[in-house]
């Protein structure tokens, strides 16, 4: 199971209470900026639907509705997830495809293989 620890709490509550893929997708969506919520369940068509799905659209409105919801980018949590994948294919894919999949030097791919935690901060404290 995916640890949802690092998962801001607006994120966590969305991805317990519909699903872990929509709280990724809103994130991709409109991470670190705010959503307008209708008050009323939103039409068929309606962009907070086609982004996130019918369900996922009936409870942000049910929760949030007629409010701004701030939707946290969760960088740190996509950081670990990410580097739990490294991890988890550099067993049959070379840091050369590692690399060009996730966007990444290889040398970032490599000090992700060499670090024994996923990396908080890439900038690490020089005192």
């Amino acid at each position: 199971m995916t640890d949802l620890s690092l998962l801001p709490e607006a994120l966590r509550r969305l991805a317990e209470e519909v699903s872990l893929h929509v709280a990724v997708r809103l994130t991709e969506w409109r991470g670190g900026t705010r959503v307008w919520i209708p008050i009323k369940p939103v039409p068929a068509g309606h962009e907070l639907q086609r982004r996130v799905g019918r369900e996922a659209a009936d409870w942000l409105v049910a929760e949030y509705g007629g409010d701004w919801l701030d939707v946290p980018r969760a960088a740190q949590w996509l950081r670990a997830q990410r580097n739990a994948r490294i991890r988890a294919d550099s067993e049959h894919m070379s840091t050369r495809e590692l690399a060009l999949r996730e966007g990444l030097t290889e040398r970032r791919i490599w000090a992700i293989l060499a670090a024994d935690e996923p990396v908080d901060n890439p900038q690490q404290s020089l005192l």
